[in-house]
């Protein structure tokens, strides 16, 4: 699947200040454009990005931050890897403990029509946090929690089983269904569409499957991305197969979703078409995140080492975030020649 790449370059701004160590989660305010970003060097940064980007904050939590979201404006729930999970307030600078699991914090997602955030950790349990109440609803499940997606009552959550848990907490805060994933290795990351019809499973071994909620829905597909041929003048075998980090739906194309991965490649796809719309330009390190933001109309990435070729992969401590700014030809099919179906 090679199409052609896109400079983004002119449409890009990089970020001022960024985090000295691997960048863990982004995640966007949800009316104003402030970009936060959580890092291995358990720091939390604000930037806003409107009329050219500017660090706004920053708070240093004392441990490797795994996952961040946005509630308010001014608020940030953090997940750290000493398992505990504290709220950020940017309008004091200051933070506040909610709560603390066993083990590392992966996932947090806050779910506003139910005022509730959710973490996965590995202690193996689903939390949910009521801000307003001193102890969480705790639902234990067979294995560590590696990704998580919340969209308004339905979640999905990615085990280290190669199990998905789907939730749904209108009738229950336990899981409805437990299933095995459709991709044979470790799950690295699960996103919801924003019309809530899907869910895509992007692993570690380069390939991301599409599923779909309904259950007369006969459209599960799954597809091959950020592997690389190592003989560029032959497509097929062998190929350099590499980590698929983060994948986000566009909230207003319902049927276009961003991958990202450690080949340093951020990819725009459409799952109706079953194509790749663009392709952005290889960096030098992984990509560790991606997210675009409310109105769709800014997309997000970072750039740091993310340990997937272990301490001999280890190249440069170097740490980018970019914001891109989206346009119409991006999230359309044939506004690039040479685009192919998966």
């Amino acid at each position: 699947m090679q199409g052609q790449t896109q400079t983004q370059t002119q449409n890009q701004v990089e970020l001022p200040s960024p985090p000295t160590d691997s960048v863990s989660c982004l995640s966007w305010s949800y009316s104003q454009n402030f970009l936060i970003a959580s890092s291995w060097d358990g720091t939390l940064r604000c930037w806003q990005i409107e009329n050219g980007p500017a660090a706004k904050a920053q708070t240093n939590l004392n441990s490797p931050i795994l996952n961040c979201s946005c509630l308010t404006e001014f608020k940030v729930v953090a997940g750290l890897v000493d398992g505990n999970v504290v709220c950020w307030d940017l309008a004091t600078n200051s933070s506040i403990p909610i709560g603390k699991c066993q083990a590392g914090v992966k996932t947090v997602n806050w779910i506003p029509e139910f005022n509730l955030v959710a973490t996965g950790s590995w202690d193996r349990t689903v939390r949910f946090w009521d801000l307003r109440q001193p102890n969480p609803i705790t639902v234990n499940l067979p294995e560590r929690i590696y990704a998580a997606d919340w969209l308004n009552s339905t979640g999905v959550v990615g085990l280290a089983s190669k199990q998905i848990a789907i939730f749904d907490i209108r009738s229950s805060t336990n899981p409805a269904k437990i299933e095995q994933s459709a991709l044979n290795h470790q799950i690295r990351t699960v996103a919801i569409s924003a019309d809530s019809q899907c869910f895509t499973v992007g692993s570690v071994e380069g390939r991301a499957n599409v599923n779909f909620f309904a259950p007369n829905q006969n459209k599960t597909f799954s597809f091959k991305c950020h592997r690389i041929p190592m003989n560029h003048q032959n497509q097929q075998q062998p190929v350099d197969i590499y980590t698929v980090n983060q994948i986000h739906f566009h909230p207003q194309k319902f049927n276009v979703f961003a991958t990202c991965g450690s080949d340093g490649v951020v990819f725009f796809w459409d799952k109706e078409q079953k194509s790749r719309l663009k392709a952005f330009e290889k960096l030098t390190l992984p990509i560790t995140c991606c997210k675009f933001n409310r109105e769709g109309k800014v997309f997000a990435y970072s750039m740091s080492y993310d340990w997937s070729q272990g301490y001999d992969g280890f190249k440069s401590d170097k740490v980018s975030i970019f914001a891109y700014a989206v346009s119409e030809n991006d999230l359309i099919n044939g506004g690039v020649r040479n685009r192919k179906s998966f």
